[in-house]
C-alpha cells in the first residue's frame, strides 16, 4: 500500500478509543493563508488537506462569523483579530469531507472554539446555531457529536467535535473542553465524566524557549506515556507576546521545540502521547516528527500466527512506515544492494515467505522481481554495518531469517540464521532516505532503526 500516512488509521483495531492513540495534531489549523510577515498570526504552511495527508489528525479550528451584522450561517476561521479569508463552512469542511471519502478509514479529531476572548450570551447562541443548523447538516453524516468517547469504528470517515465553545442553555454536543480549560497553562480535569489533561502553556516565550518543552511539553508527555483513560491534549506551540520578536514568533518557536520533541522520540518504545498539537511541524525534514509520533500507535499490522510460508509481505522501517524495503533499481543481478524507498507497490518491494523446511522458523525471503534471488548478508559477514543484497537462494545460513516479536509490540526485529545471537536486520541510519541502505547491526530489542512492521500484500 502507498501513501501510508493518509491511511495509518486503517491499522489500528476498532475497539480502540482517542484515549489509547497518539494523534500529531496542529494548532491554530486554518491559518495557514497569512502572509509569512504576520509574525504572531501564521502557524501553518500547509492547507487541510496537505496537514492531513501528511498523517495530521487533530485540528484546532479557530471560528467566527465573517462580518459583524452579516448573518447567513456561515463560518469563516480567524487568528485573534485577523481575518484568515478561509471559509470553515465550504473550504475547511469540503478538504476534510473529500479526504474522508478518500481514505474511510480515518478519523479527524477537530476543537472548534469560537474567536473571541469573551463571547457573549447571544454571540454564544448564534454559534451554536450557524454551527448546528447550517454547517453541520450541510455535510450529513460527517460528523459524530456524542459527549461520550467513542470507539473508532464508530468514527471511521467521520470528524469527532471537541468543543471549546459554551452552550448558552442549549444541548449539549460534542466532547466538552470548554468547561474548565487551563488559560495558558497546564490543568487536569473532568468533564461529562471523562478525564482530561490539558497543557497549552502559550504565550511570553522570549529568550530560553527550551523551557517550553523541558517543563511543558516533555512532562506531559511523559504522564501520557503510561496509558489510563485520561485524554492527554499537548500544545507544543508558543509566542513572544510580542508582534516585534520575529524570532519568537510561532515559526521561531516551533524550530526551536520541535526538534526537542523528535529528539524525545527517539526509540521510545510502545507507547502513547495523546494529542501533540504542533506549530509547522513540517519544518521537520521528512516528516520525521509526524512520522515518529504516528509510530507509537497500537497497530495490528497482521495477524498474530505470522510468519506463514508463501504469503507475499511489505518490509517497512519503523522509522518512516510510509518507507519499504527494495530492490535498489527494481533489478535482479546478484549482489544488488537492498535499500528503502517511499511504497510504490512494485514487485521489488514485495517479498514472498519460503519456509526453509526445517522446522525452526526461519524462512527465505524471496524478492517478487526475481524468480529465485533472495535477502542475503553479503559474504556471510557478522560485521555490524554487513550489506544487505540480492542473491540467488543457494540455502546458506545468510539467506534465511526468523521474525522475532516483544512483549505486545506490533513491530518485528528481523535476524539472520548466520548471526541469529546478537544480529538483526536494520537501516544504517536514525535519517532515513530513499536510497539509505538495508544492513545488519548488532540487536539490541530497542532501537527503531531495527524494528520493522510486516504487511501482507497477498
Amino acid at each position: 500500500m502507498t501513501d501510508f500516512n493518509k491511511k495509518w488509521m486503517r491499522y489500528i483495531p476498532d475497539h480502540k478509543k482517542l484515549n489509547d492513540l497518539t494523534i500529531p495534531g496542529t494548532h491554530d489549523s486554518g491559518t495557514y493563508p497569512a502572509y509569512a510577515s504576520s509574525f504572531l498570526t501564521k502557524c501553518q504552511s500547509m492547507s487541510i488537506t496537505e496537514q492531513l495527508n501528511t498523517g495530521i489528525r487533530f485540528l484546532d479550528m479557530r471560528l467566527k462569523s465573517k462580518k459583524v451584522g452579516r448573518y447567513d450561517g456561515s463560518l469563516w476561521v480567524w487568528h485573534g483579530i485577523a481575518d484568515m479569508d478561509l471559509s470553515f463552512t465550504d473550504t475547511v469542511l469540503r478538504d476534510c469531507k473529500e479526504f474522508l471519502a478518500k481514505n474511510p478509514s480515518e478519523t479527524i479529531f477537530m476543537s472548534v472554539k469560537i474567536e473571541e476572548k469573551k463571547p457573549s450570551s447571544d454571540t454564544i447562541k448564534n454559534f451554536y446555531k450557524d454551527l448546528t443548523q447550517h454547517n453541520i447538516p450541510k455535510y450529513p453524516f460527517l460528523f459524530y457529536t456524542g459527549t461520550k468517547i467513542p470507539k473508532l469504528y464508530e468514527t471511521r470517515g467521520k470528524i469527532v467535535l471537541i468543543r471549546r465553545f459554551g452552550l448558552a442553555g442549549n444541548p449539549d454536543i460534542g466532547l466538552n473542553l470548554y468547561d474548565n480549560w487551563p488559560e495558558d497553562g497546564s490543568k487536569k480535569f473532568e468533564n461529562n465524566g471523562i478525564s482530561y489533561y490539558v497543557q497549552d502553556r502559550f504565550d511570553n516565550w522570549k529568550e530560553n524557549v527550551q523551557r517550553k518543552f523541558d517543563n511543558f511539553v516533555q512532562p506531559t508527555m511523559e504522564l501520557a506515556a503510561p496509558g489510563s483513560d485520561t485524554i492527554y491534549i499537548n500544545f507544543s506551540s508558543g509566542t513572544s507576546g510580542n508582534i516585534f520578536y520575529s524570532k519568537y514568533s510561532p515559526s521561531g518557536i516551533a524550530s526551536i521545540v520541535n526538534p526537542f520533541i523528535t529528539n524525545y522520540l527517539h526509540d521510545k518504545q510502545k507507547t502513547r502521547f495523546g494529542i501533540m498539537a504542533m506549530d509547522f511541524p513540517n519544518l521537520i525534514l521528512g516528516n520525521d516528527l509526524v512520522n515518529r509520533l504516528i509510530s507509537c500507535n497500537p497497530f495490528d499490522f497482521i495477524p498474530g500466527n505470522y510468519p506463514r510460508h508463501n504469503d507475499v509481505i511489505e518490509l517497512r522501517t519503523r522509522l518512516s512506515l510510509n518507507k519499504c524495503v527494495d530492490v535498489r533499481g527494481n533489478v535482479s543481478t546478484n549482489g544488488t544492494p537492498i535499500i528503502v524507498h517511499d511504497s510504490n507497490d512494485q514487485p521489488n518491494q514485495h517479498w514472498r515467505l519460503i519456509d526453509t523446511g526445517e522446522g525452526d522458523g526461519f524462512f527465505y525471503l524471496k524478492a517478487e522481481n526475481t524468480s529465485n534471488s533472495v535477502l542475503d548478508v553479503s559474504g556471510i559477514s557478522h560485521e555490524a554495518g554487513a550489506a544487505v543484497i540480492l542473491h540467488e537462494k543457494n540455502g546458506g545460513d545468510n539467506q534465511r531469517w526468523k521474525f522475532l516479536k516483544f512483549d505486545d509490540s506490533p513491530y518485528y526485529i528481523i535476524i539472520p540464521k548466520h548471526a541469529q545471537y546478537n544480529k538483526a536486520l536494520a537501516i544504517n541510519s536514525d535519517s532515513v532516505n530513499n536510497g539509505s541502505a538495508v544492513v545488519i547491526l548488532t540487536m539490541t530489542n530497542s532501537l527503531w532503526l531495527e524494528q520493522w512492521s510486516v504487511i501482507r500484500i497477498s
